[in-house]
């Protein structure tokens, strides 16, 4: 049995010494670097889609806070203007013009003034024309 794995083993051997690797090889190396460069290709065109996709996103985004800030430098402008200042200064300070009459509105108003001869029912026995005194008819 062992004669028989020796002779098989020399065969084989034999048989891959006459075997030519050399135009095998360069095919196997050649279609490897083939592979490897098909999927880098692919692997760089998937990527440059999703940086294309982030780019609108910020773009967009870089669009919003552009608008953003112009409303907030006009804001600013407007705030540090001589118009404002004044405004707010005569707001919080209750001054007006030379030509301004200014009036007091912090009291709380009346819309409803009592008199006294409502509010002594005492000497009220006829009740029936209350709602007249009330309109004002």
């Amino acid at each position: 049995m062992q004669g028989l794995f020796k002779r098989l083993f020399q065969k084989a051997k034999n048989n891959l010494n006459e075997v030519k690797f050399d135009g095998i090889a360069l095919s196997v190396v050649l279609s490897f670097l083939v592979l490897v460069l098909a999927g880098n290709i692919i692997r760089v065109f998937t990527n440059g889609q999703s940086n294309y996709s982030t780019f609108l996103e910020e773009k967009t985004e870089l669009t919003k806070l552009q608008e953003k800030n112009e409303k907030l430098s006009e804001e600013y402008s407007y705030v540090n203007s001589e118009e404002y200042k004044a405004l707010l200064l005569r707001d919080a300070q209750n001054l007006g013009r030379p030509d301004e009459t200014l009036y007091n509105t912090k009291d709380k108003p009346s819309f409803f003034v009592e008199s006294p001869e409502y509010l002594d029912l005492k000497s009220k026995a006829d009740y029936s024309d209350w709602w007249l005194k009330l309109i004002g008819r």
